[in-house]
């Protein structure tokens, strides 16, 4: 079976780059690097394990704060911290009768247990369901190679997709021109979200570095420009696809270089270019709270055992369905910022 997949996947990767060197070729524009194609080969290689283990772990983070936030709501602690407890209330009450050497570590030593105990159980609990979820999407501390592979390299892939776009939208016919415009926006779409979101998933700044800000308000410019090149496809009409593919072949390129901060050059920018926004910190703030008075609502309804789970689950995918629309695809990410891992 798992060659089967391996195959399959291999002809996918195959025939997105014959496609795209055909666009190229199309648009009057040189092939792609050997690189890219390697990258884009690399990135076809997906196990089919990941959405379980990816469902599997966030089903798991729900249902752990569903019970949490459920026995809190009813007055009942956790079962099994409530075991750590004794030692914190046998230091208060050694401190209250008097018989004690010294008041500090009296007070500190059960206090200090009670927590080490009650964090090295979370521990127990959370370390396996992360560091699978990590090394299933690809994530900083991966196990696979090639997950971290997929993740680094998102972007890559859709400024494929997006060159591709472009040459069909010089090749349709009068009638099909209209879907062809439409594709061509969405892949415009997956390109910003990829750019956008550069700085996170090359795994080249730590996570407060100082190069972080100039990094993200270059991409935001970079975006700005896209838009404004893809505006022209509106005007200009075809003319104006060769230009934006070359742009996107550029921003390839430098990506794979690891240039992040010169994905286009200055003389690349229209002048007055306004950066824009990235709403994503924004969106996730407001997932997170809705999300969070999903299962504080769930809570407080006598719903079967096992069964506000899946309730708060659907609420929550039906709450990034409303915020992200199409990009719902991207839903495991973002359950996994969500939660904090």
């Amino acid at each position: 079976m798992k060659r089967r997949i391996d195959a399959r996947q291999s002809r996918a990767a195959q025939s997105l780059i014959n496609e795209l060197q055909d666009s190229l070729a199309e648009l009057s524009l040189p092939p792609a690097s050997r690189q890219m194609r390697a990258l884009l080969r690399a990135r076809s290689y997906r196990s089919w394990l990941v959405p379980i283990i990816g469902l599997s772990c966030t089903f798991f983070a729900l249902s752990w704060v569903d019970g949490m936030i459920t026995n809190y709501i009813k007055g009942d602690a956790q079962r099994t911290y409530m075991g750590f407890t004794p030692a914190a209330i046998q230091g208060w009450d050694t401190v209250q009768s008097g018989h004690f050497r010294s008041l500090t570590e009296t007070i500190t030593s059960p206090v200090v247990r009670a927590i080490a105990g009650a964090a090295a159980w979370t521990a127990i609990q959370w370390i396996p369901p992360v560091i699978a979820y990590r090394t299933a999407m690809g994530q900083r501390g991966s196990l696979s190679k090639k997950m971290r592979t997929f993740r680094r390299y998102s972007a890559l892939d859709g400024l494929a997709h997006a060159v591709t776009a472009c040459a069909k939208v010089k090749r349709a016919s009068l009638a099909r021109r209209p879907d062809a415009m439409r594709e061509l926006s969405k892949q415009m779409s997956r390109v910003e979200d990829g750019i956008l979101s550069l700085h996170r998933y090359s795994d080249q700044l730590p996570v407060r570095s100082h190069r972080k800000r100039a990094v993200k308000k270059h991409a935001q410019l970079v975006v700005s420009q896209l838009r404004k090149a893809e505006t022209r496809v509106d005007k200009e009409g075809d003319i104006a696809l060769t230009p934006l593919a070359c742009l996107l072949m550029k921003i390839s390129n430098r990506s794979i270089e690891g240039r992040m901060g010169a994905l286009l050059d200055e003389e690349d920018f229209d002048t007055e270019l306004i950066p824009v926004r990235d709403w994503e910190p924004l969106r996730l703030a407001v997932s997170a709270v809705l999300v969070a008075g999903c299962a504080i609502g769930v809570g407080l309804l006598s719903l079967p055992n096992g069964i506000d789970t899946y309730v708060i689950g659907g609420c929550g995918v039906a709450i990034l369905a409303i915020l992200y629309g199409r990009r719902v695809h991207g839903l495991l990410g973002v359950l996994n910022t969500i939660r904090g891992v």
